[in-house]
């Protein structure tokens, strides 16, 4: 009886140690590509954040729209899915967020003169991207359509088939910049719509609870030493990290 509790225990660190779980087995991930988190070369921010505590070479990783990334996840193939918000059910999380929700909307001057209050979305046609449940954030957002990314709802803005496309006002500044999109044709503003953390998120069980662990505990020593302030710069997101930083200050104390 006492060789077998032994052999059990043996066998239960042998599968949540971060060492077996990092450098024997090759994990995989799923996320969508959200260009300056998630490129298709893998860098971006978020990658960074996950190579804190996994390198590049101990996980693959696929990449799919948004709510093809979520299903892919959930059937239960893939170890973790980058970019989740803390509403999902389905994820073991770490402490430390990598991102918050905070949506912009893009719209044509020539069919709003002025520009648009949260009042004023509730009578328009609004895009955004499947998966983000931007309606659970604002439900009073009726009439919306989900789109597979975001160059999807800016082509669909940009031809009269809908009013607003809302999502992150930094990614929206991004994309329109790099397709040099005519400025004085547009409006990006910030909305009041805020959303949840966004995280890491990893399958629920023991082996999740153990990588969501490792995770944190990288987090935590890179947030004190300044690194993970750096990275965000890296990026020009240092308004992200500014939004995160209470939070990132509590878990560190």
């Amino acid at each position: 009886m006492q060789l077998l509790k032994l052999l059990s225990y043996i066998f239960i660190y042998l599968v949540t140690c971060p060492t077996f779980a990092n450098d024997k087995l090759k994990l995989s991930a799923v996320t969508a590509f959200w260009p300056n988190y998630t490129n298709k070369d893998r860098s971006g921010l978020y990658f960074d954040l996950v190579d804190l505590y996994l390198k590049k070479d101990d996980f693959s990783v696929t990449f799919a729209p948004w709510k093809r990334a979520q299903i892919d996840f959930q059937k239960g193939q893939i170890d973790f899915l980058i970019g989740e918000s803390a509403t999902a059910n389905y994820c073991h999380f770490p402490k430390w967020p990598i991102d918050k929700d905070l949506y912009g909307a893009f719209y044509l001057k020539s069919k709003f003169k002025t520009i648009l209050k949260p009042k004023d979305l509730k009578r328009l046609k609004i895009v955004w991207v499947r998966g983000y449940d931007i309606n659970i954030a604002a439900p009073y957002l009726v009439n919306y359509e989900e789109v597979d990314d975001l160059p999807q709802g800016i082509a669909m803005v940009l031809k009269g088939r809908a009013d607003v496309m809302i999502d992150y006002t930094s990614d929206i500044q991004d994309y329109i910049s790099g397709q040099k999109l005519e400025l004085s044709e547009y409006t990006v503003t910030q909305t009041e719509i805020q959303g949840n953390y966004i995280h890491l998120c990893f399958r629920k069980g023991a082996v999740g609870q153990q990588q969501a662990l490792s995770f944190d505990q990288q987090m935590k020593v890179n947030f004190k030493s300044g690194h993970l302030k750096k990275l965000f710069e890296k990026y020009d997101r240092i308004k992200n990290f500014e939004i995160l930083r209470p939070i990132y200050q509590r878990l560190a104390d």
